[in-house]
């Protein structure tokens, strides 16, 4: 022991409190190890997994049998649609419009001078119920941007204010991609 009676910078109590604490360890590993010998030892660490035999019988096994797609029997168009709605149609173009919408005249509206003569152009009948006039037009025009979004985003920039693009769904007209 070297100054103050201290070994490895301890005093002798803490020496005292330090190998109580180890003997106390210590007591608790043989206890615990003669618990577990008492109880059948560590099995797990030397038992082998118990193999698998199959075993045959006698049971035929069929398998599932398919069931054929039903295909869905085709309907004309014309029994899907709504009642009251009336068809509107030219060489190119065929719609089917609710009750309320009337040909329209091409040449004096001021929208399709931006997006040019529409190869079909229909209104909204006038009522007290709604300030806003519905206009309806079909047209076809060479795209010069890369998707049809980008198209529409250039051309409603030219739009008079009061016209709006209110609805931009996606649908597809048999395989082609359109934008209502």
């Amino acid at each position: 022991m070297d100054e103050d009676g201290k070994l490895f910078g301890m005093t002798r109590q803490q020496i005292g409190i330090l190998a109580g604490m180890a003997g106390a360890l210590l007591l608790l590993v043989c206890i615990g190890g003669v618990l577990i010998v008492a109880r059948g030892g560590l099995g797990f660490l030397g038992a082998t997994a118990p193999t698998w035999v199959p075993t045959v019988t006698s049971v035929i096994v069929t398998p599932p049998t398919l069931t054929p797609t039903i295909t869905p029997t085709p309907i004309p168009y014309e029994q899907v649609i709504p009642a009251g709605w009336n068809q509107y149609k030219t060489s190119l173009v065929e719609i089917w419009m609710p009750g309320n919408f009337e040909l329209a005249d091409r040449n004096t509206n001021d929208i399709t001078a931006n997006f040019g003569v529409p190869d079909l152009l229909l209104a909204e009948v006038s009522s007290n119920a709604s300030a806003y006039t519905m206009l309806v037009g079909v047209s076809y025009d060479v795209a010069t941007g890369d998707s049809l979004d980008e198209v529409l985003d250039t051309k409603s920039l030219n739009m008079p204010y009061q016209a709006r693009v209110s609805d931009r769904r996606t649908v597809f007209v048999n395989t082609l991609e359109a934008r209502r």
